[in-house]
């Protein structure tokens, strides 16, 4: 059984944690080795720092888990909230453990995050960013209802021909939640 809830200050490693292998794995046909393996697992053990246990008052945002009945952490997902964003809502992580994969915990996390939203995003878009090569999450963002409505140009980590897609729900009534 899996249960989702907002991630708290304690789970501070483990979403590092998470985040770290899921990127390292997911991105390895992607980005270079040694930004994967040298220089983002401080990025990201830093910036889930400053969400978790020393938040920006300026930004407004959610962070959710998805934990086993044994309680470790195999899903996480954050949102930001800026009203400038003209896209709505950015979903800036959204990771699944490999080994749970294919199980809905993407989607059982979105739609948590989604009844958690404030009142003023009811109607507002929801947007996020996508390595153009990352078939699988392109795949379920699609299932989802998810439009691209822009490729980005290369990714500031490597010299090669990165891309992004920004994915975006006009609403949040355009989810395909049954997908």
């Amino acid at each position: 059984m899996i249960n989702i809830r907002n991630a708290s200050s304690a789970d501070l490693e483990a979403i590092s944690r998470l985040h770290i292998e899921s990127a390292q794995q997911t991105f390895a046909h992607i980005l270079p080795q040694n930004y994967l393996f040298e220089k983002m697992p401080t990025e990201l053990r830093l910036s889930w720092q400053e969400r978790l246990v020393n938040p920006s008052r300026s930004e407004q945002h959610l962070v959710l888990v998805a934990e086993t009945a044994s309680r470790e952490i195999c899903g996480l997902l954050a949102v930001g909230f800026d009203d400038k964003d003209p896209w709505g809502a950015f979903i800036h992580t959204l990771h699944v453990d490999a080994t749970q994969h294919r199980r809905g915990i993407a989607r059982r996390l979105l739609i948590k995050a989604v009844a958690q939203f404030p009142n003023s995003y009811t109607e507002k878009g929801v947007h996020l960013l996508v390595y153009e090569q990352n078939l699988n999450a392109r795949a379920v963002y699609e299932r989802l209802g998810g439009v691209v409505k822009e490729r980005m140009g290369r990714s500031a980590y490597s010299d090669l021909p990165i891309y992004s897609l920004r994915y975006v729900w006009s609403s949040l009534s355009a989810f395909r939640w049954q997908a």
